[in-house]
């Protein structure tokens, strides 16, 4: 592992290094982080009074994972290694640049969301702007005056409409003022709108009002409803009693069919199984009862024969 002092003794011309202790502000090189790296490190190191040299040597000290792995792996021997050489290969080697269309589709489509106002959405727009229509390239370079034009038709174009309209009645010739109209425009909006949130004591106590009426007629239905449950029980039970078969037969199937007689107590309309007499008799007295029912069956049918 380098250390800054040993990293030093070794360069007879580097000087010794100030403010170390904000070398612990600088964060590691991992290679993904390769933008944050050295743009935290460029201005800690302004800050600090950082030579490339030193800052060259701290970067070194702050690589690990696959930045450490490039380094080995192309940059190690290299004896002419500056900061500026080094900066560029671990930027070109990590730096992942966006395809043109998805920023330039991104920036197309940008609108004002619903909550988002004028100032918040100038800065977005014109953050993409810059993704998409900046370049290091000179030959590729766009010039101000169309990067101008376009940002102003695309702010314009994603305003709010009640917004929009007011803007492109005034025709603003830059984006700044285009900004400024615009929120001006918002500002007209905010004081002309009503604050829906404050409520007059005329309209509390017609509000109170409405809500005691609702409530009175909500525990009249929900009286009315318990009502009705009640009644819906007491008919699923009286329907669940079991009745006359016979009775619960069709007319004109109880007309066709001969009268019913009980083996028990020898009347007609009924069977044994729905016998009144039977029943009456088992829980009185059992057997007993049943054997003076049988006697008294025989003395009726003899009666009857006679």
């Amino acid at each position: 592992m380098l250390s800054v002092q040993g990293a030093q003794n070794s360069d007879p011309g580097a000087s010794l290094l100030q403010n170390a202790s904000l070398m612990s502000m600088v964060p590691s090189l991992s290679g993904k982080n390769v933008c944050d790296f050295f743009s935290s490190l460029s201005q800690i190191g302004q800050l600090s009074g950082w030579s490339h040299s030193q800052m060259l040597i701290i970067a070194k000290l702050k690589m690990e994972g696959n930045a450490r792995k490039v380094y080995e792996a192309s940059l190690q021997n290299d004896k002419e290694l500056t900061y500026e050489k080094f900066k560029e290969a671990m930027t070109s080697h990590f730096k992942e640049t966006p395809p043109f269309a998805t920023e330039f589709a991104k920036f197309s489509s940008a609108v004002q969301f619903e909550f988002e106002n004028v100032k918040d959405f100038s800065i977005r727009v014109q953050g993409l702007s810059q993704k998409c229509l900046e370049s290091d390239s000179e030959n590729e370079k766009v010039s101000e005056s169309f990067k101008e034009k376009l940002l102003l038709s695309k702010f314009i174009s994603g305003l709010k409409a009640h917004i929009r309209a007011q803007v492109l009645i005034a025709d603003p010739s830059s984006f700044a003022e285009a900004v400024d109209f615009a929120l001006r425009v918002e500002r007209s909006f905010e004081v002309a709108s009503p604050n829906v949130n404050v409520i007059s004591q005329n309209d509390s106590n017609a509000v109170e009002g409405v809500k005691e009426g609702f409530t009175k007629t909500l525990d009249l239905v929900l009286k009315q409803l318990e009502h009705l449950n009640t009644r819906i029980d007491e008919l699923d039970q009286h329907k669940d009693r079991p009745e006359n078969s016979y009775t619960n037969q069709p007319l004109s199937q109880r007309r066709d069919r001969k009268p019913l007689k009980c083996f028990y107590c020898g009347r007609l309309g009924h069977i044994a199984s729905e016998c009144q007499r039977k029943r009456r008799d088992y829980q009185q007295g059992g057997q007993q009862n049943k054997f003076k029912s049988y006697n008294q069956r025989t003395f009726d049918g003899q009666i009857q024969k006679n």
